[in-house]
């Protein structure tokens, strides 16, 4: 019966050893899984962010051609990712907004850049009052420029 009972206590030992093993291979995989969404998460966070900046260099160079000063200098965004830059600063919304034409500030439209994809859904809000070109978000008149309302 003793050797019954070590035999046993051998298997269950092996057992105990494997389920150590199998729990620290899913503790991995588990880890392994959390790096790859916090890398897509981060990609995702980047593009907004760049995004971002379009929209704030269309605003510094607006506000360049009214005379204003620039209400962007002292914006940083630290950007996540490994690959690419580092961060979004006031620096960069400038070296953005000079490259601006004012064709470009005039052109801005909800169909298209500069408004950020993330903005949809504020341009699905957008209703026409029935006036061509003229559309009210949130009570405010926004003209748009070009020919077309789509």
């Amino acid at each position: 019966m003793a050797t019954t009972a070590q035999a046993l206590k051998n298997e269950v030992e092996k057992l105990d050893a494997e389920i150590t093993e199998i729990k620290e291979v899913l503790k991995d995989l588990r880890q392994r899984q959390l790096r790859v969404a916090r890398i897509m998460w981060a990609d995702c966070l980047d593009k907004a962010a760049l995004e971002f900046a379009a929209v704030a260099a269309h605003l510094e160079a607006t506000e360049k051609a009214l005379g204003w000063t620039s209400s962007m200098s002292e914006l940083y965004v630290q950007l996540q990712t490994p690959h690419g830059p580092a961060c979004i600063s006031g620096k960069t919304v400038s070296e953005k907004a000079y490259a601006l034409t004012m064709e470009q500030l005039l052109a801005a439209r909800f169909t298209a850049s500069p408004i950020p994809t993330a903005m949809l859904s504020i341009r699905n809000r957008i209703t026409n009052r029935g006036t061509p070109n003229v559309f009210h978000l949130t009570g405010v008149p926004v003209i748009c420029i070009s020919s077309s309302t789509s």
